[in-house]
């Protein structure tokens, strides 16, 4: 779904995420993240006020019974804040708020309330850290500098572990500018309040301090009450501010009646139901049944066509029908008091009503696109088979391609696994559930059994075909079935064919172009794979498969050698993962991964681990081609460090976790990677033996073959056979298995894995002493670099190469790639005499250069403007440029300055 603007930071988030937009992920609630407004006739209560302020301490608790105005009066100081400027984010709880939707909403009310997270990303945590995305956001608080809220309303509700952990995290490691505030009944097991409470960093504003005291309640009632009346309302009151609000509203109805109640229930029978008819009883039991009401809503699931008219005056008459304002349409809610407990009654007293609203209402929000509410009600509905249709109807399986895999999971988990088994369509749902969780295994276990029942069955339903295709696309990029197995070999002869079905929707046609383009791609048939993305996004608003299509194109144009149309795609697709980035934070971290990669191929420096990286090998599942970069890019970061042993742990623990879940598939190029680190540590004996004992192959066309490999593994496993025959000094093998390698490359567009190719070939007959054809493989790897400037492949075997540069240096004076070769050899650390040096304020003005003018360069590096320009003029000469872009452009491919300067 799509929103009505594209905005340009996750500020303006809130704005295009509301339930009524078309955006393609409707599951976020902006009432949860709204400000309650204030209640008609709110006293003030300005010591209340300030001692419940939350900015007066790191953490403010409100906890008392229910109807004691906690949210009101939160919900006031909240109000105020804003209105002294001070960010203020809000948001209310409840059941269904996991940890991995808390977070989300967690970053949704923060972006509401002003925070900017357009350059956040998420960075690595540890495995167990349960604050993925809250703790970039708190960073990003800490980075303010100055007060920011965050009020959590009804946090009772909170009930998962894991959410709990959250809070915990908030309140230990959040910066010394972050205020919370929690208002509840009952504070969750699993908060520490004490420690805060004991270093005097916390307030707990309780039952006693919330009642109305004799002055407050005289007020409330503006001072008409005659003392014996005070003092009768006093006592029926107890000051309980609900009970109060009640009966002034009632009041000034004219209406005297009053019961005592000791107890919520009995109150809320005197107070409420004793003035309210059997038809407006009812209505209220109705209503409780829903979280957050809106007129059109309740027309349909009651079948009636007044709502609206009832509700604006059953809010005006009881005063528990709280507004709330979400953009254009006018929402209530019952006072959760209140609500609860009309739930249970009306349970209690007529279940079959309890869940037939129930259902109504699942079907209601069904068919408005609400697909994880509907199936929560259907749930509360004693049928969890109208969850399984709900879900049905919504796509089934094809909720991943359309909203991501947060929505698709949660939906997963409100399957039953008795709905699940009896339905065909669901059992393939929990097929690609499985295997997006990690769960190779389980999911392969299932999807045979499931194909095998359809074959009995003889299924021929076409909503089951595209599902089933689906789901093998899934399985297959996520390593359950290998890249050549009988499954994957058919995939995309099945696809080619569903794509050309007049029946598929636009969304799924594209998702299913964008399929072939993945599959394509893992092939190493780069053509066809871009010529399908691009025909995923053509026309196309922007949605989680433009999104997806952006990062595997800019994966592609990187193979091919394409740098700057590699960064075009990528950077598009990190725009729009910056929008997403509170609902699907993989797709950030998954671009930034790809954008260290290339800086890691272009060989610049890096001042930092890669964002992002560890975070993604540390999901339960991932495909093959993000694994493969972001263990390509972990471990080559290492070794460019020298830091051998730690590139060694990084793959033993990798290779620990893909077994131990099955993803046998996933886990080959890693061992290939682990024979590359062994033999560069000079470890050869060992690294043959773990050649032979992982069945790999000896023979060069095997070792190449794209029909049962995907690019990646033959990449790695040919790297790491060809190192092992160079070390053991079989160079003829190495020759015949290095030069199909470059051929295959060639052919099929590999520039990254050509330039590899030729790189080995260069140190292979360096170290079999056969100068001259090193020479040659040389020039002809400076002829590629001149075109895709990946100098990584040859600089990481420096100790080889650096000796073949220099001499090619010296016997090629007037050849056009001598610059390129020196560029090389400065970065294998042997900088050539003829080249160039740069003194350390050149490099200063370099670093600052891209997107600055003078005046702020020299700023930055305390220079006058003048002279950043003298040092211009300099720079322009030594680098061979005309322009400051080229200037930073250059330096970067030199290896002169960061390639995030």
């Amino acid at each position: 779904m799509r929103p009505q603007t594209l905005a340009a930071s996750v500020r303006r988030h809130v704005a295009i995420v509301s339930p009524s937009s078309t955006y393609a992920f409707p599951w976020l609630l902006r009432r949860k993240v709204t400000i309650p407004d204030r209640v008609a006739g709110y006293l003030r209560r300005p010591e209340l006020e300030q001692r419940v302020r939350p900015t007066r301490r790191k953490l403010t608790v409100l906890k008392a019974a229910g109807g004691f105005g906690k949210t009101t009066l939160l919900a006031e100081c909240c109000r105020r804040l804003r209105e002294r400027r001070i960010a203020t984010a809000w948001l209310s709880l409840d059941e269904d708020d996991d940890p991995g939707v808390l977070d989300v909403y967690v970053a949704f009310a923060c972006a509401a309330a002003g925070l900017d997270l357009s350059d956040v990303s998420v960075p690595e945590e540890a495995a167990d850290d349960p604050a993925s995305r809250i703790g970039a956001v708190v960073r990003e608080i800490e980075s303010l500098g100055r007060p920011f809220v965050i009020a959590f309303d009804e946090l009772e509700r909170l009930k998962a572990p894991g959410s709990l952990s959250l809070l915990t995290f908030l309140l230990q490691r959040g910066p010394s500018n972050l205020h919370l505030a929690f208002a509840c009944r009952e504070l969750p097991d699993g908060v520490d309040l004490a420690s805060p409470l004991l270093s005097g960093h916390a307030e707990v504003v309780e039952t006693e301090d919330l009642r109305f005291s004799r002055a407050e309640v005289a007020r409330f009632f503006d001072l008409r009450l005659s003392r014996r009346a005070l003092a009768k309302e006093i006592e029926r009151s107890g000051g309980w501010p609900i009970a109060l609000r009640v009966s002034r509203n009632r009041m000034e109805r004219g209406d005297q009646q009053r019961q005592c109640a000791g107890l919520v229930g009995n109150w809320i029978e005197a107070s409420l139901f004793a003035g309210l008819g059997h038809d407006d009883r009812n209505f209220v039991l109705d209503l409780s049944q829903l979280g957050w009401i809106d007129a059109a809503l309740l027309d349909e699931v009651l079948q009636r066509s007044d709502s609206k008219r009832r509700l604006e005056s059953m809010a005006s008459r009881t005063g528990l029908l709280e507004p709330l304002s979400d953009g254009a349409i006018r929402r209530w809610r019952l006072h959760p008091l209140v609500r609860e407990y009309c739930a249970e009654r009306r349970s209690r007293e007529d279940p079959d009503r309890f869940a037939a609203i129930h259902r109504r209402v699942a079907t209601a929000l069904s068919n408005r696109g609400e697909t994880v509410l509907a199936m929560s009600h259907a749930i509360e509905g004693s049928d969890p088979s109208l969850a399984g249709s709900v879900l049905e109807q919504a796509g089934g399986v094809r909720l991943w391609i359309r909203h991501g895999v947060s929505h698709f999971q949660q939906a997963n988990r409100l399957l039953s696994d008795a709905v699940v088994s009896e339905v065909p369509r669901l059992r393939l749902f929990r097929c690609l559930a499985l295997a997006l969780a990690g769960r190779a295994h389980e999911a392969r276990t299932l999807y045979l059994e499931s194909r095998s029942t359809r074959r009995k069955n003889k299924v021929t339903d076409f909503n089951y075909f595209v599902d089933d295709l689906i789901v093998r696309f899934g399985l297959a990029v996520f390593g359950v079935f290998p890249v050549g197995s009988d499954s994957e070999e058919t995939l995309l002869r099945d696809i080619g064919r569903l794509v050309k079905a007049p029946l598929l929707d636009p969304t799924t046609r594209r998702g299913c172009r964008y399929a072939l383009g993945v599959l394509h791609f893992l092939k190493g048939e780069c053509d066809p794979a871009l010529r399908r993305l691009s025909e995923a996004t053509e026309s196309a608003e922007v949605d989680n498969v433009v999104l997806h299509a952006e990062l595997v194109s800019g994966q592609i144009c990187l193979v091919k050698g394409w740098l700057r149309n590699a960064e075009s795609h990528l950077e598009r697709a990190r725009r729009i993962a910056r929008k997403n980035f509170m609902t699907e934070p993989e797709a950030i971290q998954a671009c930034d991964v790809v954008l260290r990669e290339i800086a890691l191929e272009c060989n610049r420096p890096t001042t930092a681990e890669p964002p992002g990286a560890l975070k993604l090998l540390r999901r339960q599942g991932v495909p093959l081609s993000l694994l493969a970069t972001a263990s390509h890019v972990l471990i080559g970061n290492r070794l460019k460090a020298g830091r051998i042993d730690e590139a060694l742990s990084v793959a033993d623990r990798l290779l620990v976790r893909l077994r131990r879940t099955e993803f046998t598939t996933l886990a080959r190029p890693i061992v290939a990677q682990r024979i590359t680190i062994l033999v560069i540590a000079g470890r050869v004996a060992e690294a043959e033996r773990e050649w032979h004992r992982e069945a790999l192959p000896g023979e060069p066309a095997d070792c190449v073959d794209l029909r049962t490999q995907s690019w990646r593994e033959v990449e790695a496993v040919s790297e790491a056979r060809a190192r092992l025959l160079i070390a053991r000094r079989r160079f003829d093998d190495a020759r015949s298995l290095l030069s199909l390698l470059r051929s295959v490359s060639t052919r099929q567009g590999l520039r990254i894995v050509e330039m590899r190719a030729v790189a080995l070939s260069v140190m292979l007959e360096q170290q079999a002493g056969e100068s001259q054809a090193s020479q040659l493989h040389l020039t002809d790897y400076l002829r590629l670099f001149a075109e895709s400037p990946y100098a990584w492949p040859l600089v990481r075997d420096q100790a080889t190469c650096a000796g073949v540069l220099r001499a090619w240096v010296d016997s090629n004076p007037e050849s056009p790639n001598r610059e390129a070769a020196q560029t090389l050899l400065a970065m294998c650390g042997e900088a050539d005499a003829s080249a160039p040096s740069f003194s350390k304020r050149e490099l200063e003005i370099l670093r600052h250069l891209g997107g600055r003018q003078d005046k702020e360069v020299a700023s930055e590096v305390g220079l006058s403007t003048h002279g950043v320009r003298y040092h211009l003029r300099s720079l322009f000469s030594k680098l061979d440029v005309s322009s400051r872009a080229e200037a930073v452009r250059t330096a970067r491919d030199m290896g002169l300055i960061p390639g995030d300067s």
